[in-house]
C-alpha cells in the first residue's frame, strides 16, 4: 500500500473513531408541544352570544375574559360543539367580568371544543369583548 493510501485510510479511520464517542445530548424523552392560543375578539347582543369552536389536543384548556366593554358581568362558558347556547353544549359556566387570570380552566381529552360568551340578561346594549384560549 502506498504512503498516501495509507494515510488517507488512517484519517478515514479516526475520524469514523472521533464521530462514534462524545456525548450524546438527543432527548430520552418525546418533548412537549407548546400550547395553542386563540384570541376571540366579537360582540354580543342584548339576550344573546357568541362562540368560537377549536380543537385540542390532551390537556388543560384556559378561557379567561380580557376586556368588554359592558359595566356588568357576561357569561362565559367551555362545552362541545352540538347544540344549545350557540351551538355549543356547554360543560362549565362562570359569570365573568375581564380578569388577568383564567376563569375557566378544564383538563380534556383530544377533540372539538367551544368557547362562548352570553349575556347573563344584564346587557341593554350590545357589547364588544375579547377572550384569550390557551389549549394543548
Amino acid at each position: 500500500m502506498s504512503p498516501v493510501r495509507g494515510l488517507a485510510l488512517a484519517m478515514l479511520c479516526a475520524l469514523t473513531v472521533a464521530g462514534c464517542g462524545g456525548d450524546n445530548n438527543l432527548p430520552t424523552t418525546p418533548t412537549t408541544p407548546l400550547p395553542s392560543t386563540s384570541i376571540f375578539a366579537s360582540h354580543v347582543t342584548v339576550g344573546g352570544s357568541a362562540a368560537r369552536n377549536f380543537p385540542s389536543r390532551s390537556g388543560t384548556i384556559t378561557v379567561r375574559l380580557r376586556d368588554t366593554l359592558a359595566r356588568t358581568p357576561l357569561g362565559l362558558g367551555l362545552g362541545l360543539p352540538y347544540g344549545g347556547v350557540s351551538n355549543c353544549t356547554l360543560n362549565t359556566t362562570v359569570e365573568a367580568t375581564p380578569s388577568t387570570e383564567p376563569q375557566i380552566s378544564a383538563t380534556v381529552d383530544a377533540g372539538s371544543y367551544c368557547v362562548v360568551v352570553y349575556d347573563l340578561g344584564t346587557l341593554t346594549a350590545t357589547t364588544d369583548f375579547d377572550v384569550l384560549i390557551v389549549y394543548p
